[in-house]
């Protein structure tokens, strides 16, 4: 049908989406009359038409059109005007804009759909045409128009997810420094508690017994014949192991080495009291440290050591243990390996399983901002790493 038909036909569409505000221009009227027509016998209501570049630009500011007709014969340059609309909806808006022109040369149609052109109608127009490019055009803008609602609405809940998300995680960081805190007081107050104990047996017990020996030494002198007598001299040894075994609890306890004679004197100790009891013994100590870690770092890596032989002697099966205490730029080292049978690392996050002391070492290193490594070798054993920074809250150890 040409412009100058009756568009009664239209009545025979159903009209996609009927409120879209829908706008004609054309300088003449000719072209945008019989539109008008098509479209509002079509059921389209909210139609408006210019012939005034100025007012069309003036009407998009106060409300965005869903459906533009744009005659190219315009007093103004038709290729213009188009890119005008464009700055004020970028292509992201997906607004239809349709250009109506009477040539239909590839050139034309090249610079319409560059400057922004959605569509084009060639004059005369064509009723069926007319209608189907609406229907398209429209459908299409209300869909992405939906999608863009719901990008909308999904950003918005994806801001909310992670706003409550962060919140999730300051939360969970605020508990996981409350408990290394409480960690941390825990396991500086047992130490201090060995301490005191390990000053008490000195100053008490050890004391005593020292007494009791040196007496009967004193006995022993004033009275030979008691050399030899069974019952005496096993007081005396009786004596003597006493001694000796509360030194080793001493030792156990709080090792006055660590404090007074540094980590490598002390794992020296620790190895001499390992080699009195049955199985491995400590056939290497490499000290590297060229200074001594703060005193909490001393206490974190003697206990790490400490768990890491006990655990060789309960689980490994070993017949040899190294140890190396070593230093770079940022921390402090130590490394026991073994030549025992190994065992599964991945397992032994698993208190169930009996590897308490395991979970020790991680969490003493842990407290300190450091790490804790165990690997099976392939040739048998295992090696225990743990490292410290240099600088440890004295809380920590």
């Amino acid at each position: 049908m040409s412009d100058g038909a009756t568009a009664s036909t239209g009545s025979l569409y159903r009209p996609a989406l009927p409120d879209s505000q829908i706008l004609l221009v054309d300088h003449h009227g000719e072209a945008v009359n019989f539109l008008e027509r098509v479209l509002r016998d079509a059921g389209y209501r909210r139609i408006r038409h210019f012939s005034d570049h100025q007012q069309l630009l003036a009407a998009v500011d106060v409300e965005a059109p869903d459906l533009i007709f744009l005659d190219l014969q315009m007093p103004v340059d038709g290729i213009g005007l188009l890119r005008e609309l464009r700055l004020r909806f970028p292509r992201s808006v997906e607004l239809p804009v349709v250009v109506l022109t009477t040539d239909a040369s590839a050139e034309t149609k090249h610079r319409t759909l560059l400057a922004g052109a959605s569509d084009f109608l060639t004059k005369p127009l064509d009723l069926t045409e007319v209608l189907c490019r609406a229907v398209n055009l429209l459908e299409g803008h209300d869909l992405h128009r939906q999608l863009l609602a719901r990008q909308g609405d999904l950003e918005s809940l994806l801001a909310d997810q992670t706003q409550k998300l962060q919140e999730r995680l300051y939360d969970l960081s605020r508990l996981d420094q409350e408990r290394r805190r409480l960690l941390s007081h825990l396991v500086h107050a047992e130490e201090e508690e060995r301490r005191a104990i390990a000053s008490d047996i000195h100053d008490d017990p050890i004391q005593k017994m020292v007494a009791v020996s040196m007496r009967l030494d004193v006995v022993l002198e004033d009275h030979p014949e008691l050399a030899d007598d069974e019952q005496f001299l096993k007081a005396g040894e009786t004596v003597k192991r006493s001694i000796e075994s509360l030194r080793g609890l001493m030792f156990e306890l709080r090792p006055y080495v660590l404090d007074h004679d540094g980590l490598g004197a002390a794992i020296s100790v620790l190895a001499q009291e390992e080699a009195k009891l049955p199985g491995f013994a400590v056939y290497e100590i490499d000290d590297r440290l060229s200074s001594e870690p703060p005193e909490s770092g001393r206490v974190i890596l003697y206990r790490i050591t400490q768990e890491a032989l006990a655990n060789v002697r309960k689980h490994a099966r070993a017949g040899q243990v190294r140890i190396t205490l070593a230093e770079d730029e940022d921390g402090y080292r130590i490394i026991v390996e073994d030549d025992g049978v190994g065992f599964d690392p991945a397992a032994t996050s698993d208190p169930s399983l009996g590897h308490i002391g395991l979970t020790s070492m991680r969490e003493r290193a842990s407290l300190a901002g450091g790490w804790v490594r165990i690997e099976g070798r392939e040739v048998g054993g295992t090696v225990v790493e743990a490292w410290i920074p240099r600088a440890v809250d004295g809380a920590a150890a």
